[in-house]
Order: structure tokens, then C-alpha cells, then sequence
């Protein structure tokens, strides 16, 4: 298994998101693009095809932190002979004790998505019937975006970063994760990916597109074979999930925020 599938996989898991790829990949709700391979292949805006959305942004933040069971270890160290506290220096250690491990957390999260989506899949549905949208198209449907995160993963077992912070602040190991996200690099080895990201970015996002219902199943699955169910009702726009698409990598260019 890639570093890119382990990581997809392990936080859609624990949160129930894709996980963008790179984590500093612009995303923006409301684009619309196809697989090619497992890359994400830009193809504009809802906009462009004359699909227009509410947003809907929530009112609160949140803190995400995701680290593989039983793999990873935090340690808080004294950078001198006294012990960590208030006037001392201290260093943060993250240890990977398995290939793929990750150590993710995400602070000041705000999700944002697609307020009107049952209005929006109408629109796509009319369009398809119209021959003006490909029925493979995806759709971003709801992004998370972070102001400050930090988020390591393991290239092969030992690995491990460190960085120093501040002993006036809080000793907790959680905060001190936050803290490292400005802080001074010790030493990082053997990881596959590191960043340390101080301003927005979007980690998380949810995708939908056309979906028809077969016999026997909800919903038809990527690879299943077609000849074995018959549709029993129209399509719709839905929400996919990890099993449909897997692992998703955006290709280059840049999205637009959403305000």
C-alpha cells in the first residue's frame, strides 16, 4: 500500500472524510471535476454550469487529533537538566513505531459545505437528462479547513520528530503539539511527510455524484458489474464514500476559497 492510500484510508476511518492529498492542496466547495487514475482532474465550478448553492458554514471551531493506535508516541522532554516547567525549554518528541504511521492534528477547524444539496442534485439530475453533465462528474460538497495543524507520517518504523518549545507553556503533550506547529525543529527522520502549516488549509473534504439505485442494493458500486442488477429507480446525487473512489489526489492549479 502507497503513503498516499494508507493516509486516505487511515483518516476517512477516523473521521469519516477524504483526506486531501497533498494535505496542502487547494479545495474549494462547489468543484467539479473526474477521476483520472485516482487524481481528481479540475474541471471548474458548479457555477459554470449554472448551478448556483447556499453555503452553509458552522459557527464553531474544533480541534481534530488522530495519531495510528498503538504506533505512535509523544514525548515531552526537558531541553536542560531540570525537569520541564514555567522558565524551561522543553522538547517535543513524536516516535513512529510502524511504517505509514501518522500523527494528525488539526486546531481551529471550521467546516463548510453545500447547504442546499437535495436543490443541487435536482439540478445536476436535469442536467444530465439534457446531456450537459458527464454522469461521472464529482462534486465537492463540504470542505474543512484548518487555520494551524501539524501532521506527520511515517516512512518506516522508528522514525520520529522532534521540536523544541517554550516551558511556559501549558506541559500538556496535546498543547504542545500546537505549539511545535511554529516551532523550532530539532530533528525530523524517516518521515514520508511533514508539515507544520501555520494559516489555512484544507485537509478534509466530502464529494457526491450521480448515483442510480439497482435491485438488490442500495446504490451501485465502482466495479461492480452492471449486467448482473437492473436500475429500479432514477438517479440521484449523493454523498460518496471511501469504497466507491479510494484514495483521491488533486491535480495542479488553484481553487478558489469560498468566503
Amino acid at each position: 500500500m502507497s503513503a498516499h492510500d494508507a493516509y486516505a484510508r487511515e483518516l476517512h476511518d477516523a473521521f469519516g472524510y477524504f483526506a486531501t492529498w497533498l494535505p496542502t492542496a487547494p479545495v474549494a466547495l462547489g468543484e467539479v471535476g473526474r477521476l483520472r487514475g485516482k487524481q481528481f482532474e479540475r474541471l471548474g465550478k458548479l457555477d459554470d454550469y449554472g448551478v448556483k448553492f447556499a453555503v452553509a458554514k458552522a459557527n464553531v471551531h474544533a480541534e481534530l487529533q488522530h495519531a495510528s493506535e498503538g504506533k505512535v508516541e509523544l514525548k515531552l522532554e526537558s531541553g536542560a537538566a531540570a525537569p520541564v516547567g514555567p522558565g524551561t525549554d522543553g522538547i517535543l518528541t513524536v516516535g513512529f513505531k510502524a511504517k505509514h504511521a501518522v500523527f494528525f492534528r488539526a486546531e481551529q477547524c471550521v467546516g463548510t459545505s453545500i447547504d442546499d444539496l437535495s436543490q443541487v442534485g435536482n439540478s445536476i439530475v436535469q442536467l444530465a437528462e439534457a446531456g450537459k453533465w458527464d454522469r461521472e462528474y464529482l462534486v465537492v460538497t463540504e470542505i474543512l479547513s484548518a487555520e494551524r495543524a501539524i501532521i506527520l507520517m511515517a516512512s518506516e518504523s522508528g522514525a520520529s520528530f522532534a521540536a523544541s518549545v517554550k516551558g511556559s507553556m501549558p506541559i500538556d503533550a496535546v498543547d504542545l503539539v500546537n505549539a511545535a506547529v511554529g516551532a523550532h525543529i530539532q530533528r525530523s527522520s524517516g518521515l514520508s511527510l511533514r508539515i507544520q502549516a501555520n494559516g489555512q488549509l484544507t485537509p478534509l473534504f466530502k464529494i457526491g455524484r450521480l448515483r442510480r439505485r439497482f435491485l438488490g442494493s442500495e446504490f451501485r458500486m465502482r466495479g461492480e458489474n452492471r449486467e448482473e442488477r437492473q436500475p429500479s429507480g432514477p438517479e440521484l446525487f449523493a454523498e460518496v464514500g471511501f469504497s466507491d473512489l479510494g484514495a483521491l489526489t488533486f491535480s495542479p492549479g488553484d481553487a478558489e476559497p469560498t468566503s
